[in-house]
Parts: structure tokens; C-alpha cells; sequence
């Protein structure tokens, strides 16, 4: 037995299978369905008559969805998107078209919602950019989680206070006395006067341990990293360094000029240290060169300059037990007015970017607070722009009502 509400209830459900057609479309066309159907019984028709002749001269789902789509989408050439197999160059072509057209026709609207958006985005990029950059810095290394900066903690009236300077003699003293640690090396800056022939420049040159290029595994163009600063008077040059002074001539086995008097050959070449990297030099020099009589600071546990330490601990250390170890250490070489004063702590090496709070520090530092407030600033930016453009779609949405409503006069006509 017919029943009508059944049916127009069947004759919508099909039109949900059809991509084309959004909610509010589909209850327009029951809305037209309805009337035509009240309008034919209304003329003597009977219910089942007035309902397929309404439903004819609407029209099946393929139709009708074919029908919006080429009202909706002007100058279409090829098959609904909805009858497409795979990727279509035609259609692709045809969207973007479609789109240069709507920006064309809507200036204002593109140039505030997409351009502010655009904007947004791009500082959200350029701020996590900048993040992931300053959070990378001596990651690269192979052992970094085995690498440590030792700190001076010095006790004083007004407090403690943390440097990064360490005492000359505590290096070697503290790879002899304690098991745990694998390597250890000296860093002693200085900018000194290098000259080749008629080139002089001053360079920030390093004093280094032989054992800095196995903590620090540079790599090496020329030379050998475990023998280049084992003799006094020996250099290693960064490649943008030797072609400074040296141009394309093989710079291994000449000598640099420092500080009109001592020669100082080189024994390798390096690639240039990454930007990423605390450290800061382009020449490294042997720290075997120093002795007594040009630095006495070589014995001296009381006494600071930019001088750093470094220290490789061997696998599975816990480094709060080489600290422990430390004191015992400066228990017996420290007078105990300086025993009382001095305590020896391990930085990690990944932390050492990020920390600002120490005195006497030369390395490349920033803040770690600042990362977090140029995270937040970029939370704030992207929410900015993804409500700027929520709002403004919104609020055409208006307009789009307009061109529903405009498309049901058409079905109507029809």
C-alpha cells in the first residue's frame, strides 16, 4: 500500500549518498517536493500520481547533484568531482582558477582574512624556527650526554656565586685521581696577532689539551686529530681560516707568526665550527706550548682567567658521584682556607646555551625563559589569526545564504 510520507522520506535518504549535496540543500528539495505535491492533489491527483510526476520533473540525485555543481562552479569543464577518478589535472587547474577569480572578485575580503592569516603563520614558523635553533645547540656531538663543563663555586661574604672559569691544574689532577672520567681538556681563550708574509689579522685563537679533539670530534680535512697539538708551538686552523692567510696553497707543515717573535706550525685543517655550538674559534692551539715560565698559572689552584674544563665521564656515570669525588680531590691539593671557599661542580653540555646565571662566562648564552616567552607569543599570534579568520568567514556567510537561496529559484524554475 502506497504511503506517502514514507516515500518522500526514501526519496530524501538518497540524495544524502550524493557528495554535492549539503544538509540544508537536501531539505530545500523536500520543501519544493512537498509543494508540488500538495499543489497536484490540490488539482485531483491522487497521492501516488502527484508524487512521481514531482518527483520526475524534479529530477534523480545524479541530475540534480550535476546541476548545482555546474551552478556552483562556473566555466567547469570534465565530470563532477564526485564522478573523478584519481587526480585530475583539469580539475586541479579548474580550482585554481575558481580561486584567483573569487580573490580577484573579493579584494578586501582576501587581502584581511587570507593575507592576516598568511602573516600569522608565518611568524608561528619563524618564531618555532628560531626555538628549535636555540634548543639545538651541542646536540651534535657524538657523546654529548657524556660531556660536562666543570663550574667554580666560590663562597663568599655576599653568597655563592657560580663561575665557568676553572683553575689551571684541576684538569690533568682530576683525569689522574678519579677513574671515572674518560677524558679531560683545558681551554685557555686569547686573541692573539697570527702573521703569514704580508697578512696579519687578529684571531680568537684557543689553547686547547690534545685530548679537546676527542671530546669534541671536529672533523679533520687535513691532519691527524689525536697527534695535531700533542707538541708545543702546534696550530690547527678552521679551512675558512688557512685559505685566509694561505689561499689555495696546502697550509700543513707552515708556520703562522704570533705576535711578532714565536712561530707556531700547523699540523691540521678542521671544517669551520657550526654555528650551533658554544664554543667559539678558528684556531685552536696546543696547550703543551704554555709552561712555567710563560704561565704560571699552570700550578696555581687559587687563580682564574678564561680558562675552562672540560670532561668526557665514561659510560653509565653518574656524574653526582664525580662531583663527590671532586671535593675529596680539592680536600688534599687546596690549602683549607681555599678548601672551604672553592666546590667543583659538572654542567651538562647541552645545558650550557641555555644558562645566562653564571659569572664569567664567554660562551654564546641565552636565557632559557626567553624560548618559553617566544613560545607563548607565537600560541598568541596563531590564535590571533585563526579567530581573525574565523570571524570573517563567519561573517560572510551571509552572502553565502544569498547564493542558496539564489540557487533554489533555479531548481524552482526548472
Amino acid at each position: 500500500m502506497f504511503k506517502l510520507k514514507n516515500e518522500i522520506k526514501n526519496w530524501k535518504k538518497s540524495f544524502y549518498k550524493n557528495p554535492s549535496l549539503e544538509e540544508g540543500y537536501i531539505e530545500e528539495l523536500e520543501s519544493h517536493l512537498r509543494d508540488k505535491i500538495e499543489d497536484y492533489i490540490n488539482k485531483g491527483m491522487a497521492e501516488e500520481e502527484a508524487f512521481e510526476k514531482a518527483k520526475k520533473e524534479i529530477g534523480d540525485v545524479e541530475n540534480i547533484g550535476a546541476e548545482f555543481f555546474k551552478t556552483d562552479t562556473k566555466n567547469i569543464s570534465g565530470k563532477p568531482a564526485w564522478h573523478q577518478t584519481g587526480f585530475s589535472l583539469m580539475l586541479f587547474l579548474n580550482y585554481l582558477k575558481v580561486s584567483f577569480r573569487k580573490l580577484k572578485k573579493q579584494k578586501g575580503f582576501s587581502l584581511i582574512n587570507v593575507f592576516g592569516l598568511a602573516v600569522g603563520l608565518t611568524c608561528v614558523i619563524l618564531i618555532s624556527l628560531l626555538i628549535k635553533y636555540e634548543t639545538s645547540f651541542d646536540k651534535f656531538y657524538p657523546n654529548k650526554d657524556r660531556i660536562y663543563r666543570v663550574l667554580t663555586e666560590e663562597k663568599r661574604n655576599t653568597g655563592s656565586i657560580k663561575m665557568a672559569p676553572v683553575m689551571l691544574p684541576f684538569a690533568p689532577a682530576a683525569k689522574e685521581d678519579i677513574p671515572e672520567i674518560e677524558k679531560a681538556a683545558r681551554i685557555s681563550e686569547k686573541e692573539i696577532l697570527f702573521t703569514y708574509k704580508d697578512k696579519s689579522f687578529y684571531e680568537e685563537a684557543l689553547y686547547v689539551d690534545k685530548d679537546f679533539f676527542e671530546i669534541f670530534p671536529f672533523r679533520f680535512i687535513k691532519g691527524n686529530p689525536e697527534t695535531a697539538l700533542v707538541e708545543p708551538n702546534t696550530i690547527v686552523l678552521t679551512a675558512e681560516t688557512a685559505k685566509k692567510y694561505f689561499g689555495d696553497e696546502n697550509p700543513i707543515g707552515k708556520f703562522l707568526d704570533v705576535n711578532h717573535g714565536n712561530l707556531y706550525r700547523i699540523t691540521g685543517i678542521i671544517n669551520k665550527l657550526p654555528s650551533n655550538t658554544h664554543l667559539r674559534g678558528n684556531i685552536f692551539a696546543s696547550f703543551n706550548t704554555f709552561n712555567n715560565s710563560n704561565n704560571p698559572r699552570l700550578e696555581s689552584w687559587g687563580n682564574f682567567s678564561n680558562d675552562y674544563t672540560y670532561v668526557l665521564l665514561k659510560p653509565n656515570v653518574d656524574p653526582r658521584l664525580v662531583e663527590k669525588k671532586f671535593a675529596g680531590m680539592l680536600k688534599i691539593k687546596l690549602d683549607k682556607s681555599y678548601y672551604e671557599r672553592y666546590n667543583m661542580l659538572l654542567q651538562p653540555l647541552a645545558e650550557i646555551h641555555l644558562t645566562d646565571d653564571l659569572t664569567y662566562d664567554n660562551a654564546k648564552t641565552i636565557p632559557e625563559y626567553f624560548l618559553f616567552i617566544f613560545g607563548l607569543i607565537a600560541v598568541f599570534i596563531l590564535a590571533i589569526a585563526v579567530i581573525n579568520f574565523i570571524n570573517i568567514t563567519t561573517a560572510r556567510s551571509a552572502k553565502r545564504n544569498k547564493e542558496v537561496a539564489t540557487w533554489r529559484r533555479t531548481i524552482s524554475a526548472r
